[in-house]
């Protein structure tokens, strides 16, 4: 049966950003511009891939957005995390989470498909 859900790169990105966005916010941060940028470019990538998947496998597309927009709010969580984990990072940033946690975050769950 064919997919009936048509989503382009962009809206699928859009999700997976404001799924991190609004996790961090619903934890009273918000993201570094630094980070922002950063999350944005790896959502594109991610939409790409998740296009890309589905494509070969003609999944549910729906169903792999929004089991990716869990992975990027657990993305939003662990960089919270990172915040305090990092030395020094919580109180000169206070509640921001940037591009030091992103990078902590990424460091230790690379390669996470479809994220990197």
């Amino acid at each position: 049966m064919p997919n009936p859900v048509k989503l382009s790169q962009d809206k699928i990105a859009n999700r997976l950003y404001k799924a991190t966005e609004a996790k961090a916010l619903r934890m009273n941060f918000k993201l570094g511009q630094g980070a922002d940028g950063d999350l944005r470019s790896k959502a594109k990538h991610a939409a790409s891939e998740i296009l890309k998947f589905q494509a070969l496998t003609n999944v549910n597309l729906e169903g792999l957005v929004r089991n990716n927009e869990i992975v990027f709010a657990e993305i939003a969580e662990q960089m919270i995390q990172a915040a305090y984990r990092i030395p020094g990072y919580a109180e000169a940033h206070p509640g921001i989470i940037g591009e030091d946690t992103l990078r902590d975050v990424l460091l230790r769950f690379c390669p996470l498909w479809p994220v990197c």
